[in-house]
């Protein structure tokens, strides 16, 4: 009962409304202070390898001798002799693990020194159409946070600053109004972000005059479109903190033509919390930091091409998801994911067999005239775009942008466009769904 009641969206804001009044002493565990204290000698050029190879060599500790699933491999290593020296000359040996595997028997990953019934219980977000239970405590909560908070804290965000949010906490019936204030919070349904609302919502946000914005990337596309295109103002903001889907290009351009000169900051993160890595963006392409005291991120070379990425928690005692296959696809090169090629469900079959990263089919032609655009794919080398029109948009703008899909990929797909009323969200509804893909990639575990 106790981990249904922590997944309520209004208990845990008023359980975060609470912990924002508290000293950090009183609202968070030892390990907030820890990560804090090494970010900061690892920000100042000290070397703190051995300080984590300590904390992995803990995590393989308590996985070999407490977590069921792990206690089962045969490694021909005992857990007494993994010390920070060899932690990670150990973890190679580990087999990869899949989210097959954890589906399976989401309790065999917990560390048995723990009682499931008295954890935090959540589900990801299951953009794949098949999410994972996973257990949380407030141990590896207050670590997840203080990596966070270090993060944003370089935009000057605190703890009780003035947010407006725009995300799951805040979803309402589309009958209802948009936002709600709950303490230094503004919260704004995603959902509502359409034309019916966009004035009642901007009217909220200049009277709540939010220092920070923390939303969806897509929702932040959308009300940042509008103001680029209505000219309305927020001068209260201080940065835009981005999360829970992939940033894109066009998002942080709207960012700095309706925010000019605030920083965005947005990061590569999952629920299975395997990985970490701070978003920048050059005019080459956005590439992403990988944080070194959060874990360890590796390559996996996939079947069919491209490499996954793989992560290991320095931090996750409670449920440690060891060398966990994210199936999020991107090339790791000293220390830096050098782009995200999108998730393993989001690649595109041609005519002749070959996978194609649905990010690689460019939209721009559309962009300003849609509200919204998704890609389907029901078999090998056919493709629907399906589009939410806005006033602007015209049948010779469709045939236009067909035609330019012809035109660069020749005979491997072929293309239609559809229009209709929204494209589809995650089952969590909510991220919206870049690609709708019937026959993706094979998994291998």
């Amino acid at each position: 009962m106790l981990s249904k009641i922590k997944q309520d969206p209004r208990v845990r804001l008023a359980a975060l409304e609470a912990m924002n009044h508290l000293p950090a002493r009183l609202a968070y565990s030892r390990p907030y202070f820890e990560v804090q204290e090494m970010l900061k000698r690892a920000e100042s050029g000290e070397d703190i390898s051995l300080a984590l190879g300590s904390r992995l060599a803990s995590v393989l500790r308590v996985a070999l001798t407490q977590v069921p699933y792990y206690r089962e491999l045969d490694l021909d290593v005992a857990p007494g002799e993994i010390d920070a020296q060899n932690a990670h000359e150990v973890l190679t040996r580990f087999p990869y693990l899949s989210k097959n595997d954890i589906m399976r028997d989401p309790e065999a990953f917990v560390a048995k020194t723990h009682n499931p019934r008295r954890l935090y219980q959540v589900r990801t977000g299951g953009s794949t159409g098949r999410p994972i239970r996973l257990y949380r405590s407030r141990f590896d909560q207050s670590a997840e946070a203080a990596f966070i908070h270090y993060g944003w804290g370089k935009a000057g965000y605190s703890r009780n600053a003035r947010i407006a949010r725009i995300g799951f906490e805040g979803a309402k019936p589309l009958d209802r109004e948009p936002s709600s204030r709950w303490g230094n919070r503004l919260l704004v349904s995603p959902s509502h972000l359409n034309e019916r609302w966009v004035v009642h919502i901007c009217d909220e946000f200049q009277k709540f005059a939010p220092e920070f914005i923390h939303s969806y990337p897509s929702g932040f596309e959308y009300l940042a479109d509008y103001m680029r295109r209505s000219g309305f103002a927020l001068p209260s903001v201080k940065a835009i903190l981005l999360a829970s889907e992939e940033v894109t290009e066009r998002q942080l351009r709207l960012a700095e033509e309706a925010f000019a000169g605030v920083p965005v900051i947005f990061h590569y993160g999952l629920s299975e919390r395997s990985s970490l890595a701070w978003g920048r963006w050059s005019g080459e392409g956005i590439s992403y930091v990988l944080e070194p005291v959060y874990g360890h991120s590796e390559n996996r070379a996939h079947a069919w091409g491209g490499q996954e990425i793989v992560g290991t928690s320095y931090w996750n005692e409670v449920m440690p998801l060891i060398r966990y296959r994210t199936q999020d696809f991107g090339e790791i090169t000293d220390g830096v994911l050098q782009s995200i090629e999108g998730r393993e469900q989001e690649y595109l079959t041609t005519h002749m067999g070959t996978k194609v990263p649905g990010i690689c089919i460019d939209l721009e032609l559309l962009l300003d005239y849609v509200h919204g655009v998704q890609i389907v794919q029901d078999k090998a080398g056919s493709l629907e775009f399906r589009v939410v029109p806005r006033a602007e948009y015209d049948d010779t703008l469709g045939a236009r942008f067909l035609k330019s899909q012809h035109d660069k990929w020749q005979n491997a797909f072929d293309f239609t466009l559809s229009i209709t009323d929204q494209v589809e969200r995650s089952s969590s509804g909510k991220a919206l769904r870049y690609v709708i893909n019937s026959d993706p990639p094979e998994s291998s575990d």
